[in-house]
């Protein structure tokens, strides 16, 4: 309620991540050891930022795409294995684009090669292990690495109980004779302009529930679904099979 006003505090969410650009170089007067909070310690998990926009409707299977490693990768005895800003390169292996009575998309995606220090190529095997995105894009990644855009089961419940309101209202008119149940009628189907032409008349506030219950209902069940969009510099969280583990811990 507080950000539909239009003059309303302005803040930022706690946990919000920002992606910034250098301006000039940086010199680091530090001490060379890794330091064992920031670093990974070989794991299956290598964390990265995406190169390349993934976008369920308008990838196709095949498209190549681009990683780098967003943090150092160590050994158990902190021997450096993946540098920060290393290189990956995969392909996309599906992307499912939305459809009608919300068909939700998804993609499928892997990187099979990363650039050593030497100069070559590694062949890996991975699949995603997780993302960072906002809650609100409802993303999920399954076991096999698949992202899908889900639909909130509480959308799925809450549309067809905001026909109670203006079904109501028919059978007993004197639920939308006052100022306040008539508004909220208006503000289903309108906000807040709703909310005050509801005023005129019960049938005005009765039409303006409906239609709003309609919107719901539409957008529940009937609607586009919601597509996968990963822009550049998303964070991901690549899982190693575990010969890959394997193998990098036994770098000499």
């Amino acid at each position: 309620m507080v950000t539909s006003l239009p003059y309303h505090p302005e803040y930022i969410d706690q946990g919000t991540v920002f992606d910034t650009a250098l301006l000039g170089p940086v010199t680091v007067r530090l001490a060379t050891e890794p330091n064992a909070a920031t670093s990974q310690v070989a794991s299956e998990y290598l964390h990265l930022h995406l190169l390349t926009a993934i976008h369920s409707s308008t990838s196709a299977a095949g498209e190549p795409i681009e990683a780098v490693v967003s943090e150092p990768y160590y050994q158990g005895n902190h021997q450096l294995i993946y540098a920060a800003g290393t290189r990956l390169t995969g392909t996309v292996q599906k992307a499912t684009p939305t459809g009608w009575m919300k068909k939700n998309g998804s993609v499928v995606f892997a990187f099979r090669s990363i650039s050593i220090s030497d100069g070559t190529m590694k062949d890996i095997d991975s699949t995603v292990g997780g993302i960072q995105a906002e809650s609100s894009e409802g993303l999920e990644v399954g076991k096999e690495g698949e992202i899908k855009a889900t639909t909130s089961p509480l959308a799925r419940i809450l549309a067809p109980v905001s026909l109670t309101g203006p079904s109501r209202a028919i059978s007993d008119t004197s639920l939308v004779k006052t100022a306040w149940s008539r508004s909220g009628a208006g503000r289903s189907g309108f906000g807040l302009l709703g909310a005050g032409a509801a005023q005129a008349s019960a049938g005005t506030a009765i039409g303006f529930g409906y239609f709003g219950a309609a919107k719901k209902l539409y957008s529940a069940f009937i609607a586009k679904g919601s597509s996968v969009e990963l822009p550049a510099y998303t964070p991901i969280v690549l899982r190693l099979n575990s010969s890959d583990t394997s193998a990098a811990m036994a770098t000499p």
